[in-house]
């Protein structure tokens, strides 16, 4: 779960310090033009932050699961093998 956490807190940094270089209106733009452009651009990047986030809770409620179902397994196996061992320790029946 920390790897999946350092990960999604690496594309953050990332689509944080991204520069706005290609909705950045040119010098001569009035900065009018420029302030919408960068918030739709702000905007979309909020919207991804905020996809991937879900996208990592949803795979962290998916490794919990797996790690549950795989101790029940673990537990269950380990039963097994003391039966087994048990069986196997009787003396055979004689007819």
């Amino acid at each position: 779960m920390t790897s999946v956490r350092c990960a999604l807190a690496c594309v953050v940094l990332a689509l944080a310090a991204a520069p706005l270089a290609a909705d950045e209106a040119p010098a001569k733009a009035a900065t009018a033009q420029a302030a919408p452009a960068a918030g739709g651009k702000l905007a979309r990047r909020q919207a991804e932050v905020a996809k991937l986030q879900q996208q990592v809770t949803g795979l962290e409620a998916k490794n919990g699961q797996a790690g549950a179902k795989l101790q029940q397994q673990d537990q269950d196996i380990a039963e097994l093998q003391r039966q087994l061992q048990a069986l196997q320790s009787r003396p055979a029946a004689q007819h």
